[in-house]
C-alpha cells in the first residue's frame, strides 16, 4: 500500500468534490433529457469527458479503498453486527 502523501486537502474538501461530481452527473442528465439541439462534435465533447470522468473512477476507489485499509491497520476497525 503507498504511503498517504498530503495534499492540501481535508474530508470536507474531498466530500465537497464529490457531491460536485454527483450533482454535475444529475444536472447532466436532466439536460439531455430533453434532448437539446447538439451537434455531433458537441456530442462527442460531452463524452470525451464522460470518458476522462469513467477512466478516472477506480484510481478515486482504489485510493479511499486505501485510505479504509490504513485506518483498519491503525484503529482495527470492526463491522458491528
Amino acid at each position: 500500500m503507498r504511503e498517504h502523501t498530503q495534499s492540501g486537502f481535508d474530508a470536507a474538501e474531498v466530500i465537497d468534490h464529490a457531491r460536485a461530481a454527483g450533482n454535475a452527473i444529475h444536472q447532466l442528465c436532466r439536460a439531455t433529457l430533453a434532448r437539446p439541439s447538439m451537434t455531433p462534435a458537441e456530442v462527442d465533447v460531452v463524452l470525451a469527458h464522460l470518458a476522462a470522468v469513467a477512466a478516472a473512477l477506480p484510481q478515486a476507489a482504489r485510493q479511499l479503498g486505501d485510505i479504509l485499509a490504513q485506518t483498519n491497520n491503525d484503529y482495527a476497525l470492526q463491522m458491528d453486527t
